[in-house]
């Protein structure tokens, strides 16, 4: 479980500059082709995936394990997905989650939830007023639906654990959790599917 850094990052992660939090953001792997509808090839120590050509890093923490890409196209720049490597967030709430089968060293995703509070009850909180996050499920997956969030803040889950998908590569275990926010007017949960379906372990 991470700390108060974590959420420090979270908070970070929430606005729409991307301030970096530990120093300078770095390019590792990518190979961009003549057109930027072309694909990102992101090759890290214990996965690769492809995310769409416009895409780039902002932000990396070694020490929380977390590194962030976001889209740069003009009025498309309101999308961005942060990966945590096994130093997971598992209290972090999301409003929506999508589902994925992890099929040997890939990932099998499903549909997007709706916002979580159309299908999540009250929590503990007698005041639903004053309540902020309640427990979740959507095809399976537990997750922490965050009651007040108003972005489309679609966490990525698979059956058995909250905020992480376990995956076994040459190297061993390793935990994942995919955080995509979505603030564009007309959201699109496609990329997000089309990244995991790319997701490889090493």
């Amino acid at each position: 479980m991470v700390g108060a850094g974590a959420y420090a990052i979270y908070y970070d992660l929430q606005r729409s500059d991307f301030t970096p939090v530990e120093s300078q953001s770095r390019v590792v792997g990518q190979a961009v082709g003549a057109e930027r509808n072309d694909k990102v090839k992101i090759d890290e120590p214990s996965f690769t995936m492809y995310l769409p050509g416009d895409w780039e890093e902002v932000n990396r923490v070694q020490r929380e394990g977390l590194i962030t890409w976001r889209s740069t196209i003009e009025g498309q720049d309101a999308r961005s997905l942060t990966i945590f490597v096994d130093n997971i967030p598992e209290k972090m709430p999301v409003n929506r989650i999508m589902p994925v089968t992890v099929n040997e060293t890939s990932l099998v995703p499903g549909d997007v939830s709706d916002n979580c509070t159309t299908f999540t009850g009250e929590g503990e909180d007698a005041d639903a007023s004053t309540q902020t996050t309640a427990h979740g499920r959507w095809s399976g997956v537990d997750f922490i639906c965050h009651m007040k969030g108003i972005d489309n803040q679609v966490g990525v889950g698979a059956p058995g654990a909250i905020n992480q998908v376990v995956m076994r590569g040459s190297d061993g275990e390793h935990r994942y959790f995919f955080l995509y926010i979505e603030r564009n007017i007309q959201p699109n949960y496609v990329i997000l599917s089309d990244i995991l379906r790319s997701f490889r372990v090493k």
